[in-house]
């Protein structure tokens, strides 16, 4: 889970978040409930299932600049209906879930615009309560040394009549689009 802010017209995202260790074993194919989506428990002390800040895996730097290079992706489908609505009054918090392959790669399953901020003691303490103090900093206009990074690409801004055409092309079907981005690449969100 990390957590994307989106302020006055641009989307920023907060350098620490965290990942559900699972209790079993993932095998590639498996249908179980319990290795692929479950992750009941983790606030017990003797579940194998737990919360582990981004910082302690080993591979932290890796898995962060994959996510930004996959929030620059994600940034585009969100410029026209949300991010150019923002403004200096307004925010909103994003709790993105990703799934993180074994070549570090980050895969967007969920994006949560009610996020859950409780979870387990050292999460609150060391991501939620900080994020929630980063995120009010930087919208009343006191944001001179937080963790929230700007995600920008020029290349998704300077087309937008494109982008507003290609969206209204596509057919919505089960709440998802199946459309291309401007590299003319197909983008399933």
């Amino acid at each position: 889970r990390i957590y994307v802010l989106i302020h006055n017209g641009k989307m920023f995202l907060y350098k620490h978040g965290f990942g559900v260790v699972h209790g079993k074993e993932y095998k590639p194919g498996t249908t179980s409930y319990d290795v692929q989506i479950s992750h009941k428990g983790y606030g017990s002390a003797d579940s194998p299932v737990f919360l582990k800040p981004f910082v302690k895996f080993k591979s932290y730097d890796t898995i962060y600049k994959n996510i930004i290079s996959n929030l620059k992706t994600f940034k585009m489908h969100l410029e026209i209906p949300v991010i150019d609505r923002a403004l200096p009054s307004t925010y909103c918090i994003l709790g993105l879930d990703y799934i993180v392959k074994s070549d570090k790669t980050p895969i967007l399953i969920e994006a949560n615009t009610l996020p859950n901020f409780v979870h387990t003691h050292e999460i609150i303490q060391s991501i939620s309560i900080p994020m929630v103090k980063a995120s009010v900093s930087r919208v009343i206009g006191m944001n001179s040394d937080d963790d929230y990074e700007e995600i920008s690409d020029k290349k998704f801004l300077v087309n937008k009549e494109l982008l507003k055409s290609r969206l209204s092309e596509i057919p919505k079907s089960s709440g998802c689009y199946l459309f291309k981005d401007i590299d003319n690449n197909l983008l399933y969100i």
